[in-house]
């Protein structure tokens, strides 16, 4: 079995981890976090970091030049 790398934050302050999370994508897509090994490693300006946030509907930010 594999559990999908997805991470949502609830407005009441719960955290849903795996299928809970993905399940939770298309009605709280802002506070469901995913696809994020894509970012580890890289620099906040790197061009592929920069493609790749344009598709996230989360907000990614730059924190020491690394996206966070």
């Amino acid at each position: 079995r594999i559990t999908p790398s997805y991470v949502a934050f609830t407005s009441d302050g719960e955290r849903l981890i795996g299928d809970a999370a993905k399940n939770q994508l298309t009605s709280n897509p802002e506070n469901t976090v995913f696809d994020i090994k894509r970012l580890m490693g890289r620099e906040f300006n790197d061009p592929s970091v920069q493609q790749d946030i344009k598709h996230f509907p989360f907000r990614v930010v730059n924190k020491n030049s690394k996206p966070a």
